[in-house]
């Protein structure tokens, strides 16, 4: 067995390139790093001598209760390996005994936290995230992303407590989860920023509601100038206070210009939440917009893509050539509307719908696009050169190929030609 061992060919790949696949295997399951250093002395040498591979520390249900001393030394031994090495920090503290447990494992992180790339914590309410709060100084020219959560049951009513304090000309990402936007734009800036995303953890209840102001999330997408390209909603409520473009004089309202987003996805918010941020905003950069709606609630789900037709109209889209629909509903009276509002989308080039809450999208959106003339009088996304379609039931194929072929036997410059179906 020694000679078979000595003589495998695994041992004569170079250090360097076993490295690099030990640093891609860890990266996508941390846990593999101990099956790694226990396969051979020359693989617990390259793994100890392969600082990246202790850069991930997470507190979670791995953990679970109890195990205080055993994550404080898991933590020196990560930090001793990882040397100089940028790190992760990943903190469920719904897996800690107590607040006191809580302070003493950021007491044993904050040294090393100068060089936190990525931030992620979990907290049941407010007490546990002032513990956190007092250690996250010294993160502000490494830290790039940053995740927070709370409990939206436990902290209602509870004052937030700002997490972060001072300039992180660095952080490119941020995402709230039941989180309120004080907790990081209060006392912080982050000139960088790219994508400012508002979610539901999935282990709350679907129908829960993210409250938030509009005009104060309007000013931190705009604050600082940050160059925010992608953003998302997800099961979010607005709440207006009277300063809103709506309640202004159309010819005096102010919109907001979000002057660098590309991105935009929208999921589980209602029809009129969605409509009151499509007449606030002015996006004259953005590219995508994919609009998920709950699969349970069809009527009145579309009303916003009439005010999506409208910020077209207006010049305020000019740059949007991506469409996704996601549980929306297609089939019957509601393809009416869908139909005027895409006539208005003419510069859509890609278009797609999955999931819809019947499983069906119906035979007559294919004769729309497959029909230059008639009741409509003109091509339907005369652009369209991808097609997406996924969970339709009904879809066989060949209505999509009479949609590809009536395009492609049109007069020439009348219309596109659909290049791709997936």
């Amino acid at each position: 067995m020694q000679i078979l061992s000595d003589h495998a060919l695994i041992n004569r790949v170079p250090t360097e390139v076993l490295s690099r696949i030990f640093e891609h295997g860890v990266h996508h399951n941390n846990s593999l790093v101990h099956v790694i250093s226990r396969v051979s002395r020359h693989w617990r040498t390259v793994a100890l001598e392969t600082p990246t591979l202790w850069t991930y520390i997470r507190l979670n249900n791995e953990w679970n209760y109890g195990r205080a001393d055993e994550f404080v030394r898991m933590v020196r031994t990560y930090m001793k390996r990882s040397q100089a090495a940028k790190i992760l920090v990943d903190l469920d503290f719904r897996f800690c005994d107590s607040l006191e447990e809580a302070e003493l494992f950021m007491t044993e992180l904050h040294p090393h936290l100068s060089r936190c790339y990525s931030f992620r914590v979990s907290v049941v309410d407010w007490s546990w995230m002032e513990i956190v709060a007092k250690f996250t100084d010294g993160m502000e020219n490494c830290l790039e992303e940053l995740n927070i959560s709370v409990d939206p049951e436990e902290s209602e009513g509870d004052k937030p407590i700002p997490v972060l304090n001072g300039v992180y000309p660095r952080l490119v990402s941020v995402v709230l989860e039941q989180a309120p936007l004080q907790c990081v734009f209060a006392k912080a800036s982050a000139p960088s920023l790219r994508r400012l995303n508002i979610v539901r953890h999935p282990r709350y209840h679907a129908n829960q509601r993210i409250r938030i102001p509009l005009s104060e999330y309007l000013s931190a997408l705009t604050a600082s100038e940050a160059p925010i390209t992608s953003i998302h909603l997800q099961s979010v409520s607005f709440h207006l206070d009277g300063t809103e473009a709506l309640f202004q004089h159309p010819q005096r309202a102010s919109l907001t210009k979000l002057t660098h987003l590309t991105n935009l996805v929208i999921s589980h918010v209602d029809a009129t939440n969605m409509c009151l941020f499509f007449d606030s905003v002015d996006f004259p950069h953005l590219e995508r917009i994919a609009i998920q709606m709950d699969s349970g609630h069809e009527s009145d789900n579309l009303s916003w893509l009439e005010h999506l037709a409208s910020a077209s109209d207006s010049g305020r889209l000019s740059s949007l050539h991506h469409l996704e629909m996601r549980a929306c509903a297609t089939e019957d009276a509601v393809l009416g509307p869908i139909v005027g509002a895409l006539h208005r989308l003419p510069q859509i080039t890609q278009f797609g719908i999955s999931m819809p809450p019947s499983g069906n999208i119906g035979p007559r959106l294919f004769q729309a696009l497959a029909s230059p003339s008639g009741m409509m009088g003109a091509w339907l996304l005369p652009r369209l050169q991808v097609l997406s379609l996924f969970g339709c039931k009904d879809v066989t194929g060949h209505e999509v190929l009479r949609v590809i072929q009536a395009r492609r036997q049109a007069e020439p410059g009348s219309v596109a030609r659909v290049k791709m179906v997936r």
